[in-house]
């Protein structure tokens, strides 16, 4: 039986509320999930912790499970299964990232007289000297590139949005986020 083909059954399995399949979708996956969640959630929110990240994992879960499984019929079994659960746990992170981000700011203010930071996930690569080298830098993307980062960073769209704005599917923003990230890194 081919990943896919299994990916596909155990997803059919959890939908269909079978306590061993659910286990074995975390056994399986919930390590990759916290591994991304983690990574997402350093990149964007200072301060983010582990149980931070185990927190998304568990409301990926939640989500699945809900409604007697029924988000897993989602799973089309085009990508692999833990490649899938992945960007779920990515998303999440972004979700928990900007709630907490805005929760922290909201706390500062009520305390502080000066406005809090807030994250970036170019942060600490911009710096004021550094502007004109970015702006050139992101000149030289692809228009899909710089319209993609844009979205994600400055308006701070969710993948889902960005994806109907771009007319591709919803799980290939992440891969294509990534390449767009790499190659601004690489010319800048």
């Amino acid at each position: 039986m081919s990943e896919a083909e299994d990916g596909r059954r155990l997803a059919a399995r959890c939908a269909s509320g079978e306590a061993a399949a659910w286990e074995i979708l975390q056994a399986r996956h919930a390590s990759g999930m916290r591994r991304a969640a983690a990574a997402r959630l350093r990149a964007v929110l200072p301060g983010a912790s582990e149980g931070d990240a185990e927190e998304v994992v568990q409301r990926v879960m939640t989500k699945l499970a809900a409604d007697s499984g029924r988000a897993l019929l989602g799973f089309d079994g085009r990508a692999r299964l833990g490649t899938w659960l992945v960007a779920l746990a990515l998303r999440e992170a972004t979700d928990f990232s900007r709630a907490e981000g805005r929760a922290r700011a909201r706390a500062l203010h009520a305390g502080a007289a000066e406005p809090p930071e807030v994250p970036s996930p170019l942060q600490g690569l911009v710096h004021s000297e550094d502007v004109a080298r970015l702006g050139k830098a992101l000149e030289g993307l692809p228009g899909r590139d710089r319209l993609l980062l844009r979205l994600i960073y400055w308006e701070t769209l969710s993948y889902r949005e960005a994806a109907r704005i771009l007319g591709v599917a919803e799980g290939s923003i992440s891969p294509l986020l990534d390449r767009a990230r790499s190659a601004l890194l690489a010319a800048f």
